[in-house]
């Protein structure tokens, strides 16, 4: 059975076969997450997004890592254009996101707290909903091995700790 792990970190910079970008619906690599992969990864990533953009709320993109450690990156459209996100954009994201690793027979991936914060889905109500998605989904298959959510802050480690602990 699959395992899925909460940990403090940059996600960028997990050993993971995949990470997880909590996109835009044009796949443009802004700010945050976004544009910590642009940086590090390179121009390919973008160039791949312009390729495969536009897509709808809740879907997945899927491009190389670029110069990242990671040979997949999952472009999780959370951010819908001029609006925020909702806790249902980022359920149906999760659910997306699994659909592509088991495509893809992806063994290990590693995915931020998609769709909270700036795109506008309080980090309390996005950790119970990314939680409960990913526990229904990581125990149907055999890909995923391991899922990892990666929390960049000591806070928002914690509050998913907690949402954890109410399951």
């Amino acid at each position: 059975m699959a395992i899925y792990k909460i940990i403090k970190g940059d996600v960028t910079e997990q050993e993971t076969e995949a990470i997880v970008n909590a996109a835009n619906t044009n796949l443009i690599l802004g700010a945050g997450v976004a544009g910590a992969i642009r940086l590090k990864g390179g121009p390919q990533i973008q160039k791949e997004c312009n390729e495969k953009a536009s897509i709808i709320e809740g879907e997945v993109a899927v491009t190389s890592g670029g110069n990242l450690k990671a040979k997949y990156i999952l472009h999780a459209a959370t951010m819908p254009p001029g609006g925020r996100s909702s806790a249902q954009i980022v359920q149906k994201a999760v659910y997306s996101i699994f659909e592509k690793l088991r495509e893809y027979k992806i063994k290990s991936a590693s995915m931020p707290a998609i769709g909270c914060g700036i795109a506008g889905v309080n980090i309390k109500d996005g950790a119970r909903v990314i939680i409960k998605a990913v526990i229904q989904e990581i125990e149907k298959d055999q890909y995923p091995e391991e899922f990892r959510i990666v929390l960049f802050t000591e806070e928002d480690y914690n509050i998913f700790l907690e949402a954890e602990k109410e399951m």
